[in-house]
């Protein structure tokens, strides 16, 4: 009677036998399923506001799953020089149809009133990095236009104070005298008032840009700058 052991290595081999190509095909099948060409994946997206700081995103794609996309909602209109104004999130598609919320007002912010386009986007380049059959799917987009309440600011004023917050942060000469009327028709009308957050300055508070200047306002000679009011 043969042992234990050596049945198990008779149906192993008998197996792995069963699974080779005859000797007539010279080995040309393929064990392999066959693969898509890239143009035949797609991703889809049906988006909608559910509140006013919310989207809903319902997004169906055929790629091999699981795969990592980005999900965002921009403000509609705006120039590739302008500074960016949305919310996005890193999502994993685990199945054929996938839905979720993004939180536009997550980080504490709200975003301003408008219309908007939500996308849904994957990148090649990362995301199959936890699945390999999922490393031939191209690039793939899925966008639509919504509208969202938001906080009330109009896109305009918002996509304004953006502009004025970027110069400062990125432009202002911090070297410059500015005067009064300099700043005023930079960033607006201001305020300004002592604070202890402030050494050998002033605090002045910029409202339509939302941004406070550390000023010495003998010298007029501007230190810091931070975006918010500073108490």
């Amino acid at each position: 009677m043969l042992s234990k052991t050596t049945n198990v290595l008779l149906w192993t081999i008998l197996l792995a036998s069963c699974g080779q190509p005859g000797s007539g095909d010279n080995g040309s099948k393929s064990s392999s399923a066959p693969t898509k060409p890239p143009e035949a994946y797609f991703l889809k997206l049906t988006a909608r506001a559910v509140a006013a700081d919310k989207v809903e995103f319902n997004v169906t794609t055929n790629a091999p799953l699981p795969i990592e996309t980005m999900a965002d909602v921009t403000l509609a209109g705006l120039a590739d020089d302008e500074t960016w104004i949305g919310e996005e999130q890193k999502v994993t598609l685990d199945r054929p149809t996938t839905t979720f919320v993004l939180d536009t007002a997550h980080n504490g912010k709200r975003l301003p009133t408008g219309k908007y386009v939500a996308e849904i986007d994957y990148f090649k380049r990362w995301g199959a990095i936890n699945n390999s059959t999922a490393q031939d799917v191209p690039n793939m987009s899925a966008k639509q236009e919504i509208e969202l309440g938001g906080s009330g600011e109009s896109a305009g004023r918002a996509r304004n104070k953006a502009a004025m917050q970027r110069w400062v942060l990125g432009e202002m000469d911090f070297n410059q005298l500015w005067t009064d009327e300099e700043l005023k028709s930079k960033l607006g009308s201001f305020k300004c008032y002592d604070s202890p957050n402030a050494v050998l300055s002033q605090v002045c508070y910029f409202p339509e840009a939302d941004v406070s200047l550390f000023i010495d306002r003998d010298r007029h000679k501007v230190f810091t700058a931070r975006i918010g009011r500073v108490s």
